[in-house]
């Protein structure tokens, strides 16, 4: 950050590393989660159409409703919920890149 402090004023940053070539080496970002402001957010990339892929997480969020907050047209989200450890995306184009969403 740049520029003059303003007393009183409180700024949250938040940053993470994805791995370039994951273990799923059908994605560029593998599904990285993280939680801020007690909302929890699920990250993935890929440059490559994928059909119906199923993107493993934890199984702690099985159920859990899926939001899309952020993505590229080239994303198709293929149920509202985590199901059996596992998100299903479509993507077109060779390139999509979508924020979600985990719970209410």
């Amino acid at each position: 950050m740049s520029g003059d402090a303003v007393a009183g004023e409180v700024d949250y940053v938040t940053s993470f590393r994805a791995p370039f070539l994951p273990t799923d080496t059908d994605l560029t970002v593998p599904a990285i989660i993280a939680t801020m402001d007690g909302s929890t957010y699920c990250y993935i990339t890929a440059h490559k159409n994928l059909s119906n892929k199923a993107v493993a997480i934890p199984s702690k969020y099985n159920g859990w409703k899926i939001t899309t907050i952020k993505g590229s047209a080239n994303v198709i989200l293929q149920s509202e919920y985590v199901s059996n450890n596992e998100i299903v995306i479509t993507v077109s184009n060779n390139y999509g890149d979508v924020v979600l969403k985990l719970g209410n």
